[in-house]
């Protein structure tokens, strides 16, 4: 919302909630036709989590924190936030639920977790 600070942990339930809304109407199948016969809402919402995966990549990316750990890289909840595995967890998590997933952002994370 208005004011407060992006976090790892609300943008997993929101990415989450909004992934469980793109999908009402879908019967697991990627037939174009049934996509158009999904309720105009599901359809919106696919569209805005393709629009908000490359800045949300860019703001995944800037929460890896490199210079303070023991060994790999963790990642911050938020900026100046805790570092810990469950940040590891949320971000990896709406990064492949995205498709975004990738080396820039994972690179030394499983050194950190183990």
């Amino acid at each position: 919302g208005i004011s407060q600070m992006p976090h790892a942990a609300t943008t997993y339930a929101a990415v989450l909630s909004l992934c469980i809304l793109a999908t009402i109407g879908n019967n697991d199948n990627n037939d174009k036709e049934e996509h158009q016969q999904q309720p105009a809402f599901a359809r919106e919402t696919r569209q805005y989590l393709q629009d908000i995966r490359q800045p949300l990549l860019t703001w995944l990316i800037s929460l890896r924190e490199e210079e303070h750990t023991q060994s790999g890289v963790a990642i911050r909840m938020h900026h100046d936030g805790e570092t810990d595995v469950r940040a590891s967890y949320c971000v990896v998590t709406v990064a492949k639920l995205l498709g975004i997933l990738n080396t820039q952002l994972t690179n030394g994370l499983s050194d950190y977790i183990v």
